[in-house]
């Protein structure tokens, strides 16, 4: 049998994303854009339609594999300005619970201001936004108005509650902006 359902990384992933449904349910938010969700070519930025008084909604989610174990999986849900990752154990049949006291995954806020979009013209920025499906930005400004943009791959993101998340990884890019919005310096990794 060569189909989907005999492959042990698809049920497990499938798994994963079942585990999830059925631990937080109707409490999930919705799709902002069914259409956009069954694309099958991604594009940045992603355009996030506004569900107006209906409340939040889903921008994409995505369940990955660990490095640890076949059977531990990290969900990436994308919310508009924000993301909640958590880990999923298919074996155990374990999703985070409002139980387990810190172990509802981690919420990262995402800031897309106008500096994330002109650090995003850079050169480097556009072969880091090709690659990343979850960028998350954060952006700081010091005395001097020098704006320092800094965009994460969340799939390679340290989300352990207890560490600083805001910390560069291999999979960051950072811009430097001057005053005048002029690129300063842009540089991958840490």
């Amino acid at each position: 049998m060569d189909d989907v359902h005999s492959d042990p990384s698809a049920i497990a992933h499938h798994a994963a994303l079942n585990l999830t449904e059925r631990e937080f349910g109707a409490t999930l938010p919705p799709a902002c854009d069914q259409q956009a969700l069954g694309s099958l070519v991604d594009a940045w930025p992603r355009t996030i339609a506004s569900r107006g008084s209906d409340g939040p909604c889903t921008v994409d989610t995505a369940a990955l594999p660990t490095f640890l174990s076949p059977f531990q999986w990290r969900v990436i849900r994308r919310l508009p300005g924000a993301y909640w990752v958590y880990d999923v154990d298919v074996l155990a049949r374990r999703a985070p619970s409002s139980e387990r006291s810190g172990d509802r995954g981690v919420w990262v806020t995402d800031q897309w201001a106008p500096a994330v979009l002109e650090a995003a013209k850079t050169r480097t920025a556009q072969v880091f936004l090709g690659f990343s499906r979850f960028p998350r930005a954060a952006v700081s400004v010091d005395p001097a108005r020098v704006t320092t943009v800094r965009l994460t791959d969340m799939r390679f993101a340290v989300t352990d509650p207890d560490l600083d998340v805001r910390r560069p990884t291999l999979f960051t890019l950072t811009v430097t902006l001057g005053p005048k919005h002029e690129i300063l310096q842009e540089r991958l990794g840490e």
